[in-house]
């Protein structure tokens, strides 16, 4: 995690990996963390990978997903998995952010 002070603001640029709902997440992101139990995302990048073992990552089924700061964007995936695991993958991107923001997740 690298942090970076400016002005009154806290600002950490931080990588690290997620398993949830059987998708790898790489996620990187940075974000003010001022206030840790309330921290605000302002950019987010999530390539998530099914996974084909217990932590092993299947880049055949794999989708990037972005947040700009006002909405999640991308999504496009390179083989469709079907429409309960890719509802699974968004939700775990969706959970990991929200996460993040409220402090209960801290990557380093």
């Amino acid at each position: 995690m690298k942090l970076k002070v400016m002005q009154k603001r806290i600002e950490a640029d931080v990588n690290g990996i997620v398993i949830i709902n059987g998708f790898v997440h790489v996620v990187t992101y940075k974000a003010d963390v001022s206030d840790p139990k309330n921290a605000k995302v302002l950019l987010f990048h999530d390539h998530v990978a099914k996974c084909t073992h217990d932590d092993v990552a299947d880049e055949s089924c794999a989708a990037d997903y972005g947040h700009n700061g006002s909405t999640f964007t991308d999504g496009h995936w390179n083989s469709i998995p079907d429409i309960e695991e890719q509802s699974a993958a968004y939700k775990g991107v969706r959970d990991i952010y929200f996460a993040i923001e409220r402090g209960d997740l801290i990557l380093e």
